[in-house]
């Protein structure tokens, strides 16, 4: 998942593990349902990645049908890990830790998400040669994710990135540097 997001090649591909993941995250930790969210989209990832990196035309179709499968992920997320811009800030600023905690599992997943949908369309945009439509669908679309990425890191209050009592973990710290990747 990093791997993509930085650019580089996987070093572990989906097909690579064979993990059955659980139907319903349950209630056995607050660190469960994020984690097992970031297993879901390194699957996800893994559907699309050689389609986001080809240097080949891709169908647009193809494209969309991936989108979508990344769409369902992000629908498929918790409730314990939807926040609005509000709750994030409310989230991150907290001195609960389990708050604090889910804010930044929060923040982190919908980076991700957005920073995937932003570089699938992108490079399809950039070869997508025979359909203009498409090529115009995948331009709104990663302008939008681009767009939202950089609010979304914009509603991180600044000062948690210079506190010491409670380090910002490094993949947030990180986050205004890769928006602009």
């Amino acid at each position: 998942m990093t791997a993509f997001i930085l650019g580089r090649p996987p070093g572990i591909a989906y097909i690579h593990f064979n993990t059955r993941l659980p139907k319903s995250p349950g209630t056995t930790g607050i660190l469960f349902p994020a984690i097992i969210s970031y297993f879901r989209l390194a699957l996800v990832l893994g559907e699309f990645l050689s389609i986001a990196l080809s240097t080949q035309p891709v169908p647009h179709d193809v494209i969309m049908t991936k989108d979508k499968m990344l769409d369902a992920w992000f629908d498929s997320l918790p409730q314990e890990l939807r926040f609005d811009s509000d709750a994030v800030v409310r989230g991150l600023s907290s001195t609960a830790s389990n708050l604090r905690r889910l804010a930044i599992h929060n923040t982190h997943l919908k980076s991700l998400f957005l920073h995937a949908r932003c570089s699938l369309h992108a490079g399809a945009a950039a070869i997508i040669q025979s359909d203009d439509a498409g090529r115009a669908a995948s331009l709104r679309i990663a302008a939008s994710a681009a767009q939202s990425l950089i609010r979304l890191v914009s509603h991180i209050p600044q000062e948690l990135f210079n506190h010491t009592n409670a380090p910002m973990p490094m993949y947030l710290s990180a986050l205004p540097f890769r928006t602009f990747s």
